[in-house]
């Protein structure tokens, strides 16, 4: 058995079902370690996973030595603008949001929204961080980010302790999106701007985002799974139902 302290996970999506199966994965981790597995519904999703929240660690430790992406180019994206609102209209934070390149010339991006200083100026910090995400196009990371500060916010307003000292989880973004679109045909007029459009966008270009991840921050998890006789305890009952755990330690992230 796992002697855990009792907690509320909350979370989003673009959604309902997929922010289900972020909990899930979420919670297992926990139980599991929560630096040492990455789960997930199946290798893709475990691994596009497993590579957002490396590369997410890995940028937030960077130097942004270089010019941050024209916003021209991603303020427009119809998710960040619904996501946006939310947040800042609706929920009135005042927050900042920044994107970055993970490096020259890569289809990466790391977005992070922070919450706004009451008084901002020389001497006081950038603001305690609402959301991050990790994805292919400057747009959608601002709008996975941008959800995820709207999550954060939502769940300190619902005093659930989402995760220990109140920090938002590691980003998963789109990962799950090959998921959601597998199968499911998308009508000519929807755009990202709706869901169904937008995660069959994300679909399309996970497989690149994830070889460019693994490109930049190593060989990363491996989705081999050990052998059936040692595979034992919770991590092989996740198995048997058809998840993937992936052995992530703290030094292979």
């Amino acid at each position: 058995g796992h002697a855990t302290t009792p907690r509320t996970l909350t979370g989003g999506g673009p959604r309902l079902d997929l922010a289900r199966l972020e909990l899930f994965c979420r919670a297992a981790e926990l139980l599991l370690g929560e630096t040492a597995f990455t789960v997930g519904a199946d290798p893709g999703h475990a691994r596009g996973r497993a590579l957002r929240h490396t590369a997410a660690r890995r940028l937030a430790t960077a130097p942004h030595d270089r010019p941050p992406p024209d916003p021209a180019h991603w303020s427009g994206h119809p998710q960040l603008r619904h996501w946006w609102t939310t947040l800042t209209g609706r929920l009135a934070v005042p927050a900042r949001l920044e994107v970055h390149r993970a490096a020259p010339h890569a289809h990466a991006y790391r977005a992070v929204v922070r919450r706004t200083p009451h008084e901002p100026g020389p001497g006081y910090g950038p603001g305690p961080l609402l959301g991050e995400a990790v994805e292919a196009t400057p747009g959608d990371a601002a709008a996975f980010a941008a959800l995820a500060a709207v999550t954060t916010v939502t769940t300190v307003r619902t005093a659930a302790a989402a995760t220990p000292g109140g920090a938002p989880p590691p980003p998963s973004g789109g990962a799950a999106a090959p998921l959601a679109a597998a199968g499911v045909p998308t009508a000519a007029w929807e755009d990202p701007g709706w869901t169904g459009g937008w995660l069959a966008d994300l679909a399309g270009r996970e497989e690149a985002l994830q070889d460019t991840l693994h490109r930049l921050y190593g060989a990363g998890p491996t989705t081999t799974p050990p052998a059936p006789e040692r595979d034992s305890g919770l991590a092989g009952l996740l198995r048997s139902f058809g998840f993937t755990v992936l052995h992530t330690p703290e030094e292979a992230r």
